[in-house]
């Protein structure tokens, strides 16, 4: 199962592009979302639980003490997010009563809407919010993003804190003023080029969405985002994952088109039921699924865990 929903490679590229053009719309962030600190993390560079060194394009998050935990030689990435943002939208979605948790939404392969077309691999159905966070379906979310102002969306992601640095670095993109607006597509499915977070801030999302750590949100949206992202590594669009099983992993996968080719992240956090580390696996070439989290998971398996 790929977290990029449309019928061919060509198709999943044109229609990847396509979003990418709406970059340019512009508005002013709400004063109460930027108030509202992030918990942040001490710095730890090129240190690995156990294992000493490492080089993978992996960071971590360790959260029995609140550490960043870095890849030795890496400079820390940022891009297109993609999918990952259905989780920032899923979180705004829910907390601003536009959809409600049991409700279901039908994805017939692809739907047209305010003149783009979206698409999926398949058909998935029905489904609730959390199981398309699970099938990463893009199909769903375009229909539900249809009701969510930019505006809001970019609340959320500020309570994220994908709008700050993360251990000082600085390497990221967010808008600093919008156009008030519809629809929020483009920023929703991760492709609009004013929203680049870096990997260190995709952990720390994962991280916060492990210790359900954002004040003010409701117990029900953290129980979507959780089992939505426990129905990925399990029978969703990161369902490779189960050779690491004994992990209890909890991750979302996210694809964007990089020129001729893809680009991929995986964030997540273990174990999901007592989670002790957050982390960001970024792929510079293909798809989630051939290489954000093989890469993972090789990372994951090869190291001993503190995990209960």
């Amino acid at each position: 199962m790929q977290d990029y929903c449309t019928s061919s490679a060509l198709s999943r590229r044109q229609f990847l592009k396509g979003l990418l053009a709406w970059g340019g719309l512009w508005v002013g962030l709400p004063k109460e979302a930027a108030a509202r600190p992030i918990p942040e993390l001490a710095c730890t560079h090129r240190q690995q639980p156990g294992s000493g060194v490492w080089t993978e394009p992996v960071w971590m998050v360790s959260l029995a003490d609140n550490r960043y935990l870095f890849p030795a030689n890496q400079a820390v990435p940022h891009g297109l997010p993609g999918s990952l943002m259905k989780l920032v939208a899923a979180t705004a979605l829910l907390e601003e009563k536009l959809l409600s948790p049991n409700q279901a939404l039908e994805c017939r392969g692809s739907i047209t809407l305010n003149g783009q077309t979206f698409h999926c691999q398949h058909a998935h159905g029905k489904l609730t919010i959390q199981e398309a966070i699970g099938l990463s379906c893009n199909v769903f979310f375009a229909q539900a993003a249809n009701t969510l102002s930019i505006r809001r969306f970019l609340q959320y992601a500020q309570l994220y804190g994908l709008n700050t640095p993360a251990a000082q670095n600085a390497s990221f993109i967010f808008p600093a003023e919008f156009a008030n607006g519809h629809p929020s597509q483009a920023y929703a499915l991760g492709l609009n080029r004013n929203l680049q977070p870096n990997a260190l801030q995709l952990a720390r999302m994962a991280a916060l969405i492990a210790r359900r750590e954002i004040r003010g949100l409701h117990d029900n949206t953290w129980q979507v985002l959780q089992q939505g992202m426990r129905l990925a590594a399990s029978r969703g669009t990161a369902s490779e994952l189960q050779a690491a099983a004994r992990l209890r992993i909890a991750a979302k996968t996210g694809t964007t088109v990089h020129g001729n080719t893809f680009q991929s992240w995986l964030v997540g956090y273990f174990p999901f039921d007592n989670p002790r580390y957050a982390f960001c696996a970024r792929a510079a070439a293909g798809t989630a699924k051939e290489a954000a989290v093989p890469l993972a998971q090789r990372f994951l398996l090869a190291r001993q865990w503190d995990i209960q």
